[in-house]
């Protein structure tokens, strides 16, 4: 189906539906970006691994069999127990071999280790083991899919534009 003045109405909801979607998502990545950043600020609290384990979980092009440290950590702020998982703002290390993924975690984080960790003071429950590090894909897609949202504003802004043409509205 080709844009033309008959459909330009139809067309234009699309691409402004398209805009919005794509504002969504940088707003959801802007927000990853500005908590890593934030978080070189937050107050920190001695903590405990307390599991290590690799999962397949990373996505990757190449296999499918990719496997993903994770990390469950505890700490305590205020007298109360916090758990979380978050190393830093991006994966801690992912391989396509297990016993790789497996080895790194003993040697990094095994369980019982003493930890620092860094938790947002508004909410504690929020935390990272490496405060500050900014994933370059979240920045990445933050101004690409700013930039989509601006071509599909100005997608409807033109399908608005043909419509009115036709119906005489400019001139």
């Amino acid at each position: 189906m080709t844009l033309n003045s008959d459909n330009a109405k139809r067309y234009a909801g699309m691409f402004f539906a398209g805009c919005v979607f794509s504002l969504s998502g940088a707003g959801f990545f802007s927000y990853l970006v500005w908590q890593s950043y934030d978080s070189r600020y937050w107050l920190h609290a001695p903590g405990t691994i307390i599991a290590s384990y690799s999962e397949r979980t990373c996505g990757g092009y190449r296999t499918i069999r990719t496997w993903e440290a994770k990390i469950v950590y505890r700490y305590r702020v205020d007298g109360l127990a916090h758990e979380a998982t978050r190393v830093g703002s991006q994966s801690s290390y992912c391989d396509g071999n297990r016993v790789n993924v497996d080895s790194w975690l003993q040697n990094h984080y095994p369980v019982g280790e003493a930890v620092e960790v860094y938790y947002d003071p508004s909410g504690p429950d929020s935390a990272f083991l490496h405060p500050g590090r900014i994933a370059t894909i979240d920045v990445v897609m933050t101004f690409a899919l700013l930039l989509i949202s601006g071509l599909m504003a100005a997608g409807g802004q033109l399908s608005l534009r043909l419509r009115a043409r036709k119906s005489g509205a400019l001139r």
